[in-house]
């Protein structure tokens, strides 16, 4: 499989969420300033290689701080590469290598989750954003809150914002998909998926299973299989399952890909699946199931 150019095999007119999407988790934390960095570090590709590898999906915490937007994970910067003077992973950085990629594969989209992980400074972070990466290349950026066909954003950067507008100079209406009242999912005493209204005249919406806070047994067995067996997306409803969950990264993904590898995955919708430290392995698995919305 030619996993750099898989999306060329679906059918131009198939909605975004009909499509079964391998994705990453704090897709920018490779190397993370941190004093204990496995606890924070949830990737082993760079981004160009998780897309490359097959992701579609990437999700991107960012600080806004000096001017510039540094990747996060939480509190913690985000590096290029391993040696502290390799310096900030910018979006400036991650956008370039998207366009790259993008370039280089036409026929595929991605999708940019892009979240003010902290700070202060609400009022500003979307209006610089927008600024400095939308407006001046808007070709490169699909900004409609509504759910697209793939044929209308091939070669186009999904944007899906988890931020507030800050202004009432913007609109809900072409700043992204809304995905701005996303409900923390931080409790344990509850595995189901809870859902994201976008708010536009199709009444469009996510189901989204995030819940982070529980055990890695917890997490595959209550969370991420419900979510499998019983949730579906629909032309009107996208269904994101984050397989990543609290605590140290690499062990709780070794327990759970391997679970997600042995299970048999129906050849139906299942919307976007997210991992930390994804294979290539893995994102053929998700893209396997899309046998239904092929040519």
């Amino acid at each position: 499989m030619h996993t750099e150019n898989w999306m060329k095999n679906i059918a131009d007119e198939t909605l975004l969420s009909m499509i079964n999407i391998p994705g990453t988790h704090d897709s920018a934390a490779r190397f993370v300033t941190a004093p204990t960095p496995q606890i924070f570090c949830c990737q082993d590709m760079s981004v160009k290689k998780q897309l490359l590898s097959g992701a579609r999906f990437l999700d991107i915490r960012l600080v806004l701080s000096r001017k510039k937007f540094k990747a996060v994970h939480y509190i913690m910067r985000c590096r290029k590469n391993k040696e502290l003077s390799g310096g900030t992973l910018l979006f400036d950085d991650i956008l370039r290598d998207t366009a790259e990629f993008l370039k280089e594969n036409p026929t595929e989209t991605v999708i940019v989750s892009v979240k003010m992980d902290f700070g202060v400074n609400v009022r500003d972070f979307y209006q610089s954003f927008v600024h400095r990466y939308i407006e001046p290349q808007k070709e490169l950026w699909y900004t409609e809150n509504k759910i697209p066909s793939l044929g209308a954003v091939r070669g186009k950067i999904v944007l899906m914002r988890r931020c507030m507008l800050g202004t009432n100079d913007l609109s809900s209406v072409d700043n992204g998909l809304d995905f701005s009242y996303w409900e923390d999912q931080k409790g344990t005493d509850n595995p189901l998926p809870l859902p994201c209204w976008f708010g536009n005249e199709e009444n469009e919406k996510a189901i989204i299973q995030d819940r982070y806070a529980l055990t890695k047994e917890e997490k595959w067995r209550s969370a991420v299989t419900t979510m499998l067996g019983d949730y579906r997306p629909h032309k009107n409803i996208m269904a994101l399952n984050f397989l990543s969950t609290r605590g140290n990264p690499r062990e709780n993904a070794d327990y759970i890909n391997k679970k997600f590898s042995e299970y048999p995955l129906p050849d139906k919708p299942l919307g976007i699946i997210i991992f930390d430290f994804l294979t290539e392995a893995l994102a053929e698995k998700v893209i396997n199931t899309n046998t239904e919305a092929k040519k």
